[in-house]
């Protein structure tokens, strides 16, 4: 009898406790409490066929900056611009771009033939090859069949000042600093060859800072061999991190043209893509994965690859920093919450 007693006070601690923790829940730990990324798929680009190979690529993305919507360029000939909660196609565009961006008011988007309006969709502006248009939304560059870089006013139209050299190639789209004083290129003029390198043909790649005011040179950056995929400034405008088939990102000091460090350790493919978080901290990188790195020690600290499209070619930032829009081969292209 005594046994009984023991194990029914046994039984009836355990449901106590039981009921106790569930009207009390124990707070949970952060491991717990970190959210699982969800993935927001945007589903209308498409592509076309041409000899047998399929051209579907969605070029770039970005957000506006209230971050409410984003907007994407495609190999289809078409920009559009998408809720960026819900996914939803909000507007179409029949123009053949490889880059997009929002106005600093988000009402507009340039492409590279012009300016549009996103609530109407009407074009507001036509203009001829813009590779890159400043922060400010003040000036646009465009690269003629001369090589020449040619910064032109965006309000008027007319051309301010060229700067580069005629025999120089670019690798990638150029960029201007955040504060619209600075822009980067990258590429090659054919003089310098790899000395290491079987085939002599390969030129070495280098990366050219120029004053947008002046189009005076400031720095220039040589040493780069195989083709610079992509570039992007920090956003204080102070550093700029640069992918390419080497086997990290390098991050290098604008100001003095000195490099500060590698980040990661990639495949022979290289770096697509990568982009500074809002505040600095942090960086994201697309090559065979898609990784989120401590932006000053180098440190991975996250891989992004199982839940994003696997041809994954371009991304960004969201202005709050807690979402990453991507886009790649297949007509894929999405958006990413962090938390």
């Amino acid at each position: 009898m005594k046994h009984f007693f023991c194990i029914a006070f046994v039984l009836v601690s355990f449901i106590g406790c039981l009921q106790d923790n569930q009207s009390n829940p124990q707070p949970m730990t952060d491991d717990e409490a970190t959210e699982v990324p969800r993935f927001i798929e945007l589903v209308g680009h498409t592509g076309y066929e041409h000899h047998s190979i399929m051209y579907d690529e969605v070029y770039g993305i970005v957000f506006s900056p209230d971050g409410k919507k984003v907007a994407t360029s495609s190999q289809d000939s078409t920009a559009r611009v998408w809720d960026a909660e819900t996914g939803k196609e909000l507007r179409k565009f029949d123009a053949s771009s490889l880059f997009v961006s929002f106005s600093p008011d988000g009402k507009k988007i340039s492409v590279s033939t012009g300016i549009f309006d996103v609530e109407s969709g009407k074009e507001l502006q036509r203009l001829v090859h813009i590779a890159a248009i400043s922060s400010d939304w003040k000036k646009y560059v465009s690269f003629d069949k001369d090589r020449l870089g040619h910064i032109y006013d965006l309000e008027s139209g007319k051309e301010l000042h060229t700067f580069g050299e005629q025999k120089y190639s670019l690798d990638c789209l150029p960029i201007f600093s955040p504060d619209s004083k600075i822009i980067v290129v990258c590429g090659y003029d054919g003089t310098n060859h790899p000395t290491h390198i079987k085939d002599t043909r390969t030129p070495m790649r280098d990366i050219r800072i120029f004053d947008v005011e002046s189009g005076k040179e400031l720095h220039r950056i040589e040493g780069f061999t195989g083709i610079i995929r992509h570039v992007a400034f920090s956003p204080d405008g102070k550093k700029i991190a640069i992918g390419g088939p080497f086997s990290s990102v390098r991050i290098f000091d604008v100001t003095l043209g000195k490099e500060l460090h590698y980040s990661g350790g990639f495949n022979n493919n290289g770096v697509s893509s990568v982009v500074f978080s809002p505040d600095g901290k942090k960086i994201v990188t697309v090559s065979s994965s898609v990784q989120l790195w401590d932006a000053e020690s180098g440190k991975e600290l996250q891989n992004l690859s199982e839940i994003i499209p696997t041809r994954t070619k371009s991304v960004s930032f969201s202005p709050d920093g807690k979402k990453v829009g991507v886009a790649g081969a297949y007509a894929e292209a999405g958006i990413l919450v962090l938390q």
